[in-house]
């Protein structure tokens, strides 16, 4: 799947907005091709649990973090925290993912997923 690309003039990189919208968006994806139904896909709010979604086998809550040709840091403790929380209220498995990209924002590689227990 290709990002929607755009002209980066004068060599300016995408905005941290941009970088995690194309991440979520390729999240977005890949569950969808497991089988998943995307019930709820936050765009607007960086830093929060970005996708919900389930399948037959039952509902995921994912936190989408996305970087520039770097490996993207780790959740916080207190982000973990309270996406566990969040997932237990709502009766889902949490899950990070994390996304590389390139300043096209096409994807490198495959997502890294690791569910949070």
């Amino acid at each position: 799947m290709k990002a929607n690309h755009r002209i980066w003039k004068d060599n300016l990189m995408p905005t941290p907005h941009e970088i995690q919208k194309a991440g979520e968006g390729y999240t977005v994806e890949f569950f969808k091709g497991k089988g998943f139904t995307i019930d709820k896909w936050d765009t607007h709010t960086l830093g929060t649990a970005n996708i919900e979604a389930h399948n037959n086998e039952g509902k995921i809550l994912v936190q989408v973090i996305s970087a520039i040709t770097n490996e993207p840091s780790d959740l916080s403790p207190k982000d973990q925290r309270n996406i566990k929380l969040r997932a237990t209220r709502t009766g889902a498995i949490a899950w990070e993912a994390k996304v590389i990209l390139n300043t096209n924002l096409d994807i490198i590689g495959d997502i890294r997923l690791r569910a949070l227990k």
